[in-house]
């Protein structure tokens, strides 16, 4: 279900192209600071690991800051990721303020989810929503019926917080991807002339992942 890059880096400090990051606090570039937040890139501590009464394995994992963190955001926090797997996967991540002063977050949880052939799938949900669409520089537009993709795709949609489908026509399979306390979905896909930039995708991975992030 989810995809890992067979040209992924595991290096200290590089984000890994695979699974599920955690984007916070911020989303995208902020100039001076690490891109897509303070998180994605560090090592989390694992502070539990059990079955819960159905069977599913539920994992607790932590980070909170420190002077690296520290030194590009100046706030106390402590984060915490639930993951429970079973016939479903369930992502809830908490955000615990630990310092005096408040402060305002974005987030992400931007899913590479694997596929048969990109070009034969959709993502269905997201009809009618407004998106700004970074491949035009940001232009404000319309989604007309489900998602498809055949060139570079790189899409944020807002005032949603409706859920989506993944409809794999060359697997036959879909998935269903709910959210909440989320009022936008990003949607990507790289395609091959993007892809060729990207050191840790390997030649035509494109075809075979999309992203849709909430």
């Amino acid at each position: 279900m989810l995809w890992v890059s067979k040209a992924a880096v595991y290096e200290s400090g590089k984000g890994v192209r695979a699974g599920v990051p955690v984007c916070w606090p911020w989303f995208g570039a902020v100039p001076g600071k690490p891109a897509h937040g303070l998180v994605r890139t560090r090592l989390w501590q694992l502070r539990g690991a059990a079955l819960d009464a159905s069977g599913q394995v539920v994992l607790r994992l932590g980070i909170c800051d420190d002077d690296v963190t520290r030194s590009f955001w100046e706030h106390a926090f402590e984060l915490e990721l639930l993951v429970t797997v079973g016939r479903t996967l369930t992502l809830a991540l908490t955000t615990h303020n630990t310092g005096a002063e408040a402060f305002e977050i974005t987030q992400a949880l931007p899913s590479y989810f694997c596929t048969g052939d990109s070009a034969q799938t959709t993502v269905q949900g997201l009809d009618g929503c407004h998106y700004l669409d970074k491949v035009q520089d940001f232009a404000l537009c319309q989604q007309s019926g489900a998602v498809t993709f055949q060139s570079e795709t790189d899409r944020i949609y807002t005032d949603t917080t409706a859920n989506s489908l993944i409809v794999d026509a060359a697997t036959g399979r879909t998935l269903r991807i709910t959210k909440q306390g989320s009022a936008s979905t990003v949607v990507w896909n790289p395609w091959s002339d993007k892809e060729k930039t990207m050191a840790d995708m390997a030649c035509s991975e494109y075809r075979q992942m999309l992203c849709v992030e909430t």
